[in-house]
């Protein structure tokens, strides 16, 4: 694996960040996932495209950071896009639901880099999408809530690889698809936000799942509703969560949420990357009901955010993965004029250049 050891000590708070274009996605692709491998390359799989069947597509590639190239690698084993793709800590990947193009999925499937092959695994208890995963700190990955026909799941389950099976563990308080989930140093979840149903029944609510325990516990309530936001682990161990405008902290030692400096312009469902020197980029998304080429970097020093330089392209649905040289690669999604985009940028901190 590439280290970024040393590369904090570089960076300074006032450094914003320059997008210049990479090489093109094979193919478009929107609501993909974008996957950093421990090899240092980024797997890009599934999504929605023209190209797809039913919209959906089942192939998936590879891009190599030091050639600059993206590579075809094994396809699915069925096209799925807003789907969730896990990081498991031998290296697999393990790619859970979504929605084929017709209908959601409940199955899974694991990519080993070893044999650029998929090969499907135990399906979830009911068909899905919009659902959040993580992977716990012993290693397995849980799943929970989502999005069947407009409504919300409360389950949860945790995939034993040795049976190759999902297992229902506690169900969460409340329904939710949309939410967040993530994983705390001290290895509780933390689940936040979402909705029942629909934007009108956005929750601010919050809960703490204990894997010892398999219980889920209210943990206060986020300063404001939201739904398809964005959660970070900071390196202090406190949660930043982002939405429309405005942000919470959470602290898990005191159970609390506090607010924290407000975005300076509106970016729905952009992506979000918890950088080397330990602030988050927010890139892209929606803003007054188009896309947007803003970027904001968020200092967990000063709580406040800075503007950072434009996207090339406008995009939504669109993927981020950080890349061992500590550039962001963001890549696919769609905008209003071309729709589906193959386009790909990386953007590099001014004083890295």
């Amino acid at each position: 694996m590439l280290l970024l050891a040393g590369l904090s000590s570089r960076l300074s708070a006032q450094d914003s960040i320059t997008w210049s274009g990479a090489r093109s996605l094979r193919q478009s692709r929107a609501d993909l996932t974008l996957t950093a491998l421990l090899s240092g390359t980024i797997l890009a799989a599934g999504g929605l495209s023209d190209g797809g069947p039913n919209g959906a597509r089942q192939d998936a590639e590879i891009y190599d950071p030091s050639t600059g190239n993206w590579i075809a690698t094994g396809n699915l084993v069925s096209p799925r896009a807003l789907h969730t793709a896990t990081l498991l800590p031998d290296g697999r990947v393990l790619a859970a639901a979504g929605n084929d193009g017709k209908k959601p999925l409940a199955s899974t499937e694991i990519y080993d880099p070893l044999t650029v092959t998929w090969s499907a695994t135990g399906s979830l208890t009911g068909a899905r999408m919009q659902h959040a995963a993580v992977c716990l700190a012993d290693g397995r990955p849980m799943v929970t809530g989502g999005n069947l026909n407009g409504l919300a799941y409360n389950d949860a389950q945790i995939y034993d690889a040795t049976a190759g099976q999902w297992v229902a563990t506690g169900n969460m308080l409340s329904k939710r698809l949309g939410h967040t989930l993530t994983l705390l140093p001290d290895g509780r979840v933390l689940a936040a936000g979402g909705t029942i149903a629909g934007f009108d029944h956005a929750l601010a609510s919050a809960e703490l799942y204990d894997p010892t325990t398999g219980v889920w516990t209210q943990t206060g309530r986020m300063t404001d509703k939201r739904v398809f936001h964005k959660a970070i682990l900071l390196q202090s161990g406190k949660v930043l969560v982002v939405g429309t405008l405005t942000c919470d902290l959470y602290n898990p030692t005191t159970g609390r949420w506090l607010a924290t400096g407000s975005l300076l312009e509106e970016q729905d469902q952009p992506t979000a990357t918890l950088l080397a020197d330990g602030r988050v980029l927010i890139a892209g998304g929606g803003a007054g009901g188009t896309q947007t080429v803003s970027t904001q970097i968020y200092d967990p020093v000063s709580g406040l955010w800075t503007k950072g330089g434009d996207l090339l392209h406008r995009r939504v649905a669109h993927g981020a993965a950080l890349l061992p040289d500590g550039n962001v690669l963001i890549a696919g999604g769609y905008n209003d004029i071309t729709h589906f985009l193959r386009s790909a940028e990386i953007g590099v901190l001014d004083n890295q250049r």
